[in-house]
């Protein structure tokens, strides 16, 4: 009877061990994806992309030139095309020069790296001309295009036209505020967390039920190594409704704007009536959605050996 009572206890044991063990693999596998409250949304920031492997390669040989874009936005990317530029043909052929990615996963609370993807170039290096000693030095650049967007939220204090300055204590952050809202006149914007983003937003409360908001969009991506191009308004309200806003710049103003060659930063004019008419201040949020496309290369270089 001992003998049968000593037996069940220590099949309970190992079977309570086993539950413990397994509970304990499983929590541990799961460590990876428990998301974070980290903002990807902010700050300016850039695709990465870099070549990987040797620069040095023999005439009369395949070469496989590998490539690494790494996608470092807050947001997806789209329609990615990645280019050879400047691989001189007489010495170099490249079988396809560009190659394309549909869609690289930005970072996130559950991806926090974001996505990455190496693409590779298949190559031949041809014969050297007779006479020459040592190694040739080829010069050229990896072109990156792609589409993606921005998204501005804010909470925006709103003070009826007539109370301009007077502070109710309407306009207080909440306790679970991650930051102040936007007050009267200008405020500082850090970045929406990509190379083109919104820097300045300047709040005009006027007496009655409407408000006009003039924010500045920057690009800070690369400087000369890289360049946002179309910017098209999709979405901009204020407390749930609607804005009309409008790009404005020399030349004319509209819902897209397109950056010339020496423009870093252009306005964009937003006016609209307030969700709710008040004699006292108020937080009410905003919410603007942009999408762009922008072009950035680096400079590499191969030395071709005999």
């Amino acid at each position: 009877m001992n003998q049968q009572i000593s037996i069940t206890k220590s099949i309970i044991k190992t079977g309570i061990l086993s539950v413990m063990v397994i509970i304990s693999l499983f929590m541990f596998g799961c460590q990876g994806n428990v998301p974070t409250d980290q903002n990807f949304r902010t700050g300016f920031l850039d695709v990465a992309v870099s070549t990987e492997g040797t620069n040095k390669i023999y005439q009369e040989d395949q070469f496989d030139l590998m490539v690494l874009i790494h996608n470092q936005l807050g947001y997806d990317i789209k329609n990615v095309a990645v280019s050879l530029v400047g691989l001189d043909e007489a010495f170099i052929e490249v079988y396809s020069p560009q190659k394309t990615i549909d869609t690289l996963e930005g970072r996130s609370n559950l991806f926090e790296t974001g996505e990455e993807e190496r693409l590779l170039f298949e190559t031949y290096i041809k014969s050297l001309p007779p006479g020459i000693i040592g190694e040739v030095r080829n010069l050229y650049r990896v072109f990156v295009k792609y589409n993606s967007e921005i998204i501005l939220t804010e909470d925006v204090c709103i003070r009826p036209g007539l109370y301009t300055g007077v502070d109710d204590g309407g306009c207080k952050a909440g306790e679970n505020a991650q930051k102040d809202p936007l007050q009267e006149g200008k405020n500082t914007l850090s970045g929406q967390g990509a190379p083109v983003g919104f820097s300045e937003a300047e709040v005009i409360s006027k007496v009655g039920s409407e408000v006009e908001l003039r924010l500045k969009l920057v690009d800070q991506g690369r400087g000369n190594d890289g360049k946002v191009g179309t910017v098209t308004l999709i979405e901009a309200a204020l407390g749930g409704k609607n804005l009309n806003c409008e790009f404005r710049k020399a030349g004319g103003a509209g819902k897209q704007v397109m950056f010339d060659s020496s423009e870093t930063e252009v306005s964009l004019v937003c006016r609209g009536a307030l969700g709710r008419e008040s004699s006292y201040s108020y937080v009410t949020p905003l919410t603007i959605k942009l999408q762009y496309d922008y072009e950035f290369s680096i400079q590499e270089e191969l030395f071709i050996l005999n």
